[in-house]
C-alpha cells in the first residue's frame, strides 16, 4: 500500500511538483534493477546508492521549501539534523569492527543465512573457532546447499581436530560446487593423513585436470605418490611444484621442495 500510495503521489504531482515526480520515480526506477520478480542481487547493501540520489533531492526540495516558512520549520529542521548525526555516529560505532557489524544484522535478521555466514568468518579470523562452528552450523540449517559455509565448517573443525566432521562437510561442499578447488584440495589433505591415499591422489588428479599451476596440488600429490612408491611420477610432480614456487617467489614453500627432492 505505500509503494503504492507514492507511486499514486508521483502520478499526482507531475505537472505541479515535478521534481517530486521525478525524485520518487527515480528511486522507483532503480530499485527495480534488483527489487522485481527476478531474483538478481548485482551490488548486494549498495543496491540503494543510486535510489538515494531520488530521496536526497526530494529531502533537499522540502528543506527548501520549509525554509521559506519561517522560524519553526529551521528549528524543526535542526532537530532533524542532530538526530541523525547522532544516529550516524552511532551506526559508525557498529561499523568499526566486522564482528560487532555482522552481529548487528543476525540480530536484526536471524533467518539470513549470509549474515550467519560472515560472521562466522569474522569469528574465525579471530580465531574463535567455536563460535564460528556455531554460526556455519546456523547458516546451514537455514541454507543446507550454503557450499561455503560447508567448507569453513570443515576448515574449522579439521583445527580443531575433529576429522570426521570436517571430511564429512568439506565433501558436501565439494559436491555442491565442484569448481572450489582449495577445498578439494583440503579434502585431499585430510584423508591422505588418515590413510586413505589412493582417494587422496584421485582427488589431486582431479584439482589438477582443472587448474594445472595448482602448487600446493602438486606438492601434495608428489607426496602421496612417493608414499605408493611411485618415486618416477611423484619426482615429476616434485620438480613441477618447485618451478611454480620459484616462479611465484614463494622461497619457503621452494626450499621444502628441494628437501623433498634432495631425499630421491
Amino acid at each position: 500500500m505505500t509503494l503504492l500510495g507514492l507511486l499514486t503521489v508521483a502520478v499526482l504531482t507531475a505537472r505541479r511538483y515535478r521534481i517530486v515526480s521525478f525524485s520518487i520515480l527515480w528511486c522507483f526506477l532503480h530499485l527495480a534493477i534488483e527489487s522485481t520478480f527476478i531474483p538478481l542481487e548485482l551490488v548486494y547493501e549498495h543496491r540503494m546508492y543510486l535510489p538515494m540520489v531520488g530521496i536526497s533531492l526530494l529531502a533537499a526540495w522540502c528543506l527548501f521549501t520549509l525554509l521559506s516558512g519561517g522560524r519553526r520549520p529551521l528549528i524543526a529542521i535542526s532537530l532533524l539534523i542532530l538526530l541523525l548525526t547522532m544516529a550516524t555516529y552511532q551506526r559508525n560505532n557498529i561499523w568499526r569492527d566486522s564482528q560487532v557489524l555482522w552481529e548487528d544484522i543476525v540480530a536484526k535478521y536471524p533467518g539470513d543465512a549470509r549474515a550467519h555466514y560472515n560472521l562466522g568468518v569474522s569469528l574465525a579470523s579471530k580465531s574463535h573457532d567455536q563460535e564460528a562452528i556455531h554460526q556455519y552450523l546456523r547458516a546451514i540449517e537455514i541454507r543446507p546447499d550454503y557450499a561455503q559455509a560447508h567448507n569453513n565448517l570443515g576448515n574449522a573443525l579439521a583445527r580443531q581436530r575433529k576429522p570426521d566432521g570436517a571430511i564429512r562437510h568439506l565433501r558436501r561442499a565439494v559436491s555442491l560446487n565442484p569448481a572450489l578447488l582449495q577445498t578439494r584440495t583440503d579434502l585431499a589433505s585430510l584423508l591422505a593423513m588418515r590413510g586413505e591415499v589412493a582417494e587422496a591422489v584421485k582427488l589431486y588428479r582431479q584439482t589438477l585436470q582443472v587448474e594445472p599451476d595448482f602448487l600446493d596440488a602438486h606438492f601434495n600429490l608428489a607426496i602421496c605418490l612417493a608414499s605408493q612408491g611411485d618415486r618416477e611420477e611423484a619426482h615429476r610432480h616434485f620438480q613441477t611444484a618447485l618451478d611454480l614456487a620459484t616462479t611465484q617467489g614463494d622461497e619457503s614453500m621452494a626450499d621444502a621442495i628441494r628437501k623433498r627432492l634432495e631425499s630421491f
